[in-house]
């Protein structure tokens, strides 16, 4: 191995783990078990020779420490899910008889010894990585010690075992988890992943990528179709492989004159660390599946990756940006022949490719994931199945629409509700993990997203009840996303929060959500709408928080008759319910430029003509309405109206009116706002202030805004872009949480999140600390003070930076008090909800937070007055909110 003296590294370990302590007992744990191969534990055991003789913990480390297989990434990554998280190599005969040794139980089987620990420890779940235990004999043993057995494969199924005998299975398979589910088993698809301390590890080590091509890996009788295609390939260019099943080969094979012998564990990840480029290829039972370790482990230790062409490797990687593919030997070699012939485009994609892994493809991540499943199904055991109400929705009346009441509108707050439509979903659901048996609703909601949903997207569901449909998606589409839930009712909140603690729920009302635009990749109006008469504002907020895709979900229509009202008991509560007339309310949706994807009719009674429906609607012109703006546009006329901007210091166009108290002539009208707007009651179409109200005191920004209504014409539009107390916070938060945690960079990040915070609201003297941040040469946090404030920061440190800091000023208690009356501290902040209430005391309407390139006043963006010519963003810290006057 270059760089590192792999028995010196081993023998390390020795000195290391000597102080450690026997497995975990404690509760709420989870025992790994897995097997190693014996290639690889006679050579452990040959490199220490001793290492059989010492005690079980500091063999135990040993193996941990080596990296082989998969380590325990598994049990560190629970760890960091709070669980008590171990490993036992079951099948390592020095390791287990030491351990009954320890224990006393004398010369008995691996078998028995892994019973006795089981039985020792009583983990709360038994995850099996060999999934060939999974024997009547052996489950029969230790059932009565543990809450829930769990099985891993990512290889044929052994004939000797049974998997119904589990309780859940994870596979790296996609095409195996239908096949389980089949049998009535919950199985869930999760990838492999990487432990990013393999890599840092390595980079101890001074370990040269000085081996253009290879292949690490076993050849054997699961790689029938992979050993022709290495052999052609080997034939062309000059292929290095390590790996077992050299001894197999015939003499006369090309593979076996390349072949360096085997690789395990950390020698392993280094010989990949040396891999300019290494070739993949999966096991036959993979299929037409992407799952194979060296995926991770390949890009994650730096290596261009090319591997076999599947089909859900986009799932994975971006072909050819961070990983290359090929279909056919001939594909293979010609892509190898490129990559060796441009090391720069070979470097820029292993360097993203390797970026991708450490940043989705951790075990940490992956274990998230299996902290919440296990977890979800461990409360599922102890729930007893409550059978549900017989009648849950009955007695349908048809009513005016004067007669919906607060009372029908309010219903779903009641707070018996909770409680009677979760016994509904729980059988749902057990029937779904249990029995293969799909509600309709469920199957429904996961055919609309089948297309539409990428993992690591952002999913909003409005109506989401007690957020069952967050476990449910996740179960059938097999998408990793990141979940909101919103309800008005706070009793259905609450039993959210408590069933789903890792996922956002928020209690609003649809019409009046809370949320920025264009926040969510997919939001579903989730059986909402038939309960609201307000539904036009509620169709106008899901589609203004939508990024992509609006699903609108379970909604009752007809198509001979116009909508009607209808009064009805749902699960015994009295409540309202609407029929949509299918042309009115498909062009709501579409005269909010939605364009309808997919339909998918799920009921269907053409003689009563009664309709169920789920739509899928793509949101379009949702890229900013400004791009890559050239200098050269000339600025128009403020022909539309009369637009005031005030305060706008040295940021104005000529056609506009406008004020400031230091004015800039002859554009530029001195005026102090605090004294009133010198203007007629409805004269203005448009008022705009720009980082300009927060230097008023509370009460006189009251009255500022007060006096903005009073000028604006009826209809007329106020738009306010204002520093964000909410991000500021939230950025002042993580940084905090890094800084704590020691992660790179972050202490600089924080200092500059503590005065962005606090500095314009506390400082003595002009400029304060934040100009003498930007000042310093260099920067520190140079890129994260840039993006949050603009390029303002970077042009006082290029051309007013010092290399040293000139003495604190020390003004004196007058000076101070002249500072703080000019104008230039903040005096109040403001969030979304605070600016957006204050906007409505006042009167205002359609309060709305937009995007900096985005407005209802027409022509906004050719001011530029909160977009630079280049379409960037002028105030990165800022909010801006619009709202009109009745």
């Amino acid at each position: 191995m270059s760089g590192i003296s792999y028995l010196d590294t081993i023998k390390k370990m020795t000195e290391n783990v000597a102080g450690q302590t026997e497995l975990s007992t404690r509760n709420n744990s989870i025992l790994f078990v897995t097997s190693y191969y014996e290639g690889f534990l006679d050579q452990m055991y040959s490199i220490i020779p001793d290492l059989s003789e010492r005690e079980f913990s500091v063999q135990h480390s040993v193996l941990m420490n080596s990296y082989f297989g998969d380590s325990d990434f598994y049990s560190q990554g629970m760890r960091k899910q709070g669980w008590a998280a171990d490993d036992i190599v079951f099948n390592c005969k020095p390791l287990q008889k030491k351990w009954a040794k320890e224990k006393g139980l004398g010369d008995i089987s691996l078998m028995d010894t892994l019973v006795a620990q089981i039985q020792k420890i009583r983990p709360t779940v038994l995850y099996l990585h060999c999934f060939s235990l999974a024997t009547p004999e052996f489950i029969s043993k230790i059932r009565q010690y543990t809450k829930l057995i769990v099985g891993q494969i990512a290889s044929p199924v052994p004939e000797n075992c049974n998997p119904k005998l589990l309780d859940l299975i994870f596979t790296s398979f996609p095409h195996f988890v239908p096949r389980f589910r089949a049998l009535g088993i919950p199985s869930y698809y999760q990838p492999l992943g990487f432990d990013k301390r393999v890599w840092e590890t390595l980079q101890q080590h001074d370990i040269k990528q000085d081996v253009p091509l290879t292949f690490v890996g076993g050849i054997s009788t699961l790689h029938r179709k992979g050993y022709n295609l290495l052999e052609t390939i080997s034939q062309q260019v000059p292929l290095n492989i390590w790996g077992y099943g050299a001894e197999a080969l015939p003499e006369n094979s090309n593979l076996k004159r390349r072949h360096h012998g085997e690789v395990w564990g950390l020698d392993m990840f280094a010989t990949l660390k040396r891999s300019k480029i290494t070739l993949n290829r999966h096991i036959d039972v993979a299929e037409n599946n992407a799952n194979n370790m060296r995926l991770f482990e390949a890009t994650g230790c730096g290596a261009l990756l090319i591997t076999d062409e599947k089909d859900n490797l986009s799932d994975l990687f971006e072909t050819g940006k961070e990983i290359v593919t090929y279909s056919s030997p001939e594909e293979a070699i010609e892509k190898i022949r490129y990559y060796n012939d441009h090391p720069d485009e070979a470097s820029k994609i292993a360097k993203a490719g390797q970026e991708r892994t450490f940043n989705d493809h951790s075990y940490e991540k992956r274990m998230e994931q299996t902290a919440e499943i296990l977890a979800r199904h461990l409360k599922y055991q102890t729930e007893p199945l409550v059978s549900p109400m017989q009648n849950i929705s009955t007695g349908h009346t048809v009513i005016e629409r004067d007669s919906v009441t607060t009372e029908l509108t309010e219903a779903w707050k009641s707070p018996s509700i909770p409680s009677r439509q979760r016994d509904l979903t729980r059988i749902q659901l057990h029937e779904m993990y249990h029995k293969n048996a799909i509600a309709q609703p469920y199957q429904v909601m996961s055919s609309a997203l089948d297309d539409i949903l990428k993992n690591g997207d952002s999913l909003l569901e409005i109506g989401c009840s007690t957020g069952y449909y967050s476990e449910v998606i996740e179960y059938l589409t097999g998408k990793r996303y990141r979940y909101t839930g919103v309800d008005y009712s706070p009793h259905l909140v609450d039993m959210a929060r408590n069933y789903y603690p890792a996922c956002t729920f928020i209690e609003a009302d649809g019409a009046n959500l809370p949320i920025e635009n264009a926040s969510y990749d997919v939001v579903i109006s989730s059986c909402i709408l038939l309960h609201v008469p307000n539904y036009r504002e509620h169709i106008a907020e899901t589609v203004r928080t939508a990024n992509r895709w609006v699903v609108v979900h379970r909604t009752p229509i007809c198509r001979k008759q116009r909508t009607f009202h209808m009064k009805k008991e749902a699960y015994g509560i009295e409540t309202v319910e609407l029929c949509f007339n299918e042309r009115e309310l498909m062009t709501l949706f579409t005269a909010h430029d939605l364009k309808l994807h997919r339909t998918i009719e799920y009921y269907a009674n053409e003689a009563a003509d009664q309709y169920e429906v789920t739509w899928v609607f793509e949101k379009i012109n949702r890229e900013p309405m400004v791009k890559n703006v050239q200098a050269t546009v000339s600025f128009p006329t403020a022909k539309n109206g009369v637009y005031v901007n005030m305060g706008c210091g040295d940021h104005y166009h000529p056609d506009w009116i406008n004020l400031d108290v230091n004015p800039i002539p002859p554009h530029v009208k001195q005026w102090d706002v605090q004294k009133g707007i010198p203007m007629d009651s409805g004269s203005a179409d448009v008022m705009y202030h720009s980082n300009m109200l927060e230097h008023l005191p509370r009460h006189k920004a009251i009255e500022f805004i007060h006096e903005c209504y009073r000028v604006l014409k009826p209809g007329g539009i106020i738009r306010i872009a204002i520093p964000d107390l909410e991000q500021l916070a939230r950025n002042y938060l993580k940084n905090l949480d890094d800084a704590a945690a020691g992660k790179p960079g972050a202490a600089d990040r924080y200092e500059w999140s503590l005065i962005e915070l606090l500095d314009q609201m506390t400082r003595n003297f002009s400029g304060g600390e934040m100009y003498r941040h930007w000042i310093t040469k260099p920067m520190p946090a140079h890129d994260y003070v840039v993006e949050r404030v603009g390029n303002v920061a970077a042009q006082v440190n290029h051309y007013r930076g010092v290399d040293t800091l000139p003495p604190h000023p020390n003004p004196t208690t007058a000076q101070i008090a002249e500072f703080r009356d000019h104008g230039e501290i903040h005096q109040w902040m403001y969030d979304r909800y605070s600016i957006r209430k204050l906007l409505e005391d006042t009167g205002f309407v359609n309060c709305r937070s937009c995007r900096c390139d985005e407005s209802a006043i027409p022509g906004l963006n050719e001011f530029y007055l909160d977009i630079n010519e280049d379409g960037s963003i002028r105030k990165p810290d800022s909010i801006f909110i619009e709202a009109r006057k009745k």
